[in-house]
C-alpha cells in the first residue's frame, strides 16, 4: 500500500506541552486552539529551492517539534506501536530498516486551513514517509486526498475526530492534498519516518515499463540468447547524489523503488548491481567571451530544482564526451574508478543526450568554453 490510515480510541493522552503555555487539554477546545495559534507561525512550503509562505497554497499554523514536550510515558509506546503498524501496511522490512519516527511539527488547522496538492520533500536524511497523528479535536472538512501511480484514497475523519486519535501515513513520493477545514480546529503532529541502516531505503514498489525492460535484460543474460544482449546495463536515475553520498541507502523516491525491485533479481541471476556517475563534457567556442570562470562543485549535493546560476551558451559544440566514473556497490564501496560503455547498454538509449540536457554543474570559459553536467546511474554488470 502507498498509504495508511487508522483510528485509535484507546490512544493515550500525550499530555502535550508548549513552551510558555503549558499543557494543552484534549479534546482541543476553541480557547486552547487560540492559545496554540498565539505561539505558532504560518507554515511555509517548498517552492524550488526556496521556502515561501503563501496562504493560497498552504494555510496552516505550525510549531517546531523540537519545542514540544510529552509528559505521558505511554506516548512513546504508542508511537512505537504506530511505527510498526504503518511499516507493516507500507511493506517496510523493519528488521532491515530499523525505522524511527522523528517529530517534525505541531500543526494547527482552523476554518479555511488547507494545503493544495503537493509531494513531501525529504526533511531529514533517510526520510522515506510521513506520519500525521491527528489528536482529538472537533472539526468538519479537512479531507486528505492521496494519489500515486493511478491509485487514490480519501481519508475523511471529521465525524469521529473529537473522540479518538487518528493516524495517516504515506510514502514521500505520494501526492496529497488537504481540503479546507469548514468549521472548528484540527490539531496534528507531523512525524518524519526515517530509515536508519545502510540497507536500501524503503520505497513504494512500482511497475513502470522501464523497470520491466531493465528486468527483462537481466533475465535474458542467463538465457540462450545472452550473446545478443549487452554485457552491462546503465540506467539513468532521477535524482542527483554527490559521490561522497552515493550508496543504496541514500537513494530517494523512485530511484529507491527501482533498485528495490531489481536488487533481488540481479542477485538471483548472479549479477552485480551498483551505482556510478555519468559526466557529460561539452567543449566549443562561447557566445560570451567575457572571460573568467563560473562554476559549481559537481560533487556537492544539490536539490533537483536548484538553479545552476548564469550559464554561458556555446556558439558551437565541437566536442562531446561522456565518461562513467566512481562505480560503487550498494554500500558505497568503490569498485572501479571508470567504466567503459557501448551503444545499446544504456537506458535511455541516448544517455549522453539526457545527461547533457541537465543543468550545467561546472563551467569554465575564456572565449572557449567547457561545460560539465553529471547524472547518477544504476549499473548492472556480470563481472568487473
Amino acid at each position: 500500500a502507498f498509504a495508511f490510515d487508522g483510528s485509535y480510541p484507546d490512544a493515550p493522552n500525550p499530555i502535550l506541552g508548549i513552551p510558555d503555555v503549558g499543557v494543552i487539554g484534549l479534546p482541543l477546545t476553541s480557547r486552547e486552539a487560540e492559545v496554540v495559534k498565539s505561539k505558532a507561525t504560518q507554515a511555509p512550503f517548498g517552492k524550488g529551492e526556496r521556502t515561501v509562505v503563501d496562504t493560497k497554497v498552504r494555510d496552516t499554523w505550525e510549531i517546531d517539534g523540537r519545542s514540544i514536550t510529552f509528559s505521558n510515558p505511554l506516548w512513546d509506546q504508542f508511537i512505537s506501536r504506530i511505527v510498526g503498524e504503518v511499516c507493516e501496511t507500507l511493506g517496510v522490512n523493519v528488521q532491515a530498516s530499523l525505522p524511527r519516527a522523528e517529530l517534525y511539527k505541531l500543526l494547527l488547522y482552523e476554518t479555511g486551513s488547507h494545503f493544495l496538492p503537493h509531494v513531501d520533500t525529504e526533511k531529514a536524511n533517510g526520510m522515506f514517509a510521513t506520519i500525521v497523528i491527528i489528536l482529538p479535536s472537533a472539526f468538519t472538512g479537512g479531507e486528505a486526498h492521496l494519489s500515486h501511480g493511478g491509485l487514490s484514497a480519501v481519508f475523511d475523519i471529521a465525524s469521529t475526530s473529537q473522540v479518538m486519535t487518528t493516524v495517516f501515513a504515506w510514502y514521500t513520493d505520494v501526492q496529497h492534498e488537504i481540503k479546507p477545514i469548514t468549521s472548528g480546529y484540527r490539531l496534528a503532529l507531523s512525524y518524519n519516518l526515517i530509515h536508519t541502516t545502510q540497507s536500501l531505503r524503503p520505497a513504494l514498489m512500482t511497475n513502470e515499463d522501464i523497470v520491466k525492460k531493465f528486468a527483462a535484460v537481466l533475465q535474458a543474460w542467463t538465457s540462450d540468447s545472452a550473446t545478443s544482449n549487452p554485457d552491462k546495463i546503465f540506467y539513468l536515475l532521477n535524482h542527483k547524489y554527490s559521490e561522497a553520498n552515493l550508496s543504496g541507502s541514500a537513494l530517494k523516491g523512485s530511484d529507491a523503488q527501482k533498485v528495490a525491485l531489481l536488487e533481488g533479481l540481479a542477485t538471483k541471476h548472479g549479477f552485480l548491481l551498483g551505482l556510478a556517475t555519468a559526466h557529460c563534457h561539452l567543449r566549443g567556442p562561447a557566445d560570451d567571451c567575457g572571460g573568467g570562470y563560473r562554476g559549481r562543485d559537481p560533487y556537492k549535493d544539490y536539490s533537483d530544482d536548484e538553479d545552476s546560476g548564469d550559464d554561458v551558451d556555446f556558439a558551437e559544440v565541437e566536442e562531446r564526451e561522456m565518461t562513467i566514473e566512481h562505480f560503487v556497490d550498494m554500500e558505497g564501496k568503490l569498485i572501479k574508478d571508470n567504466l567503459e560503455y557501448e551503444e545499446g547498454e544504456t537506458i535511455p538509449e541516448d544517455l549522453t543526450q539526457d545527461v547533457e540536457a541537465g543543468k550545467c554543474d561546472d563551467e569554465d570559459y575564456e572565449g572557449y568554453t567547457g561545460n560539465v553536467s553529471f547524472r547518477n546511474i544504476l549499473v548492472a554488470v556480470g563481472e568487473v
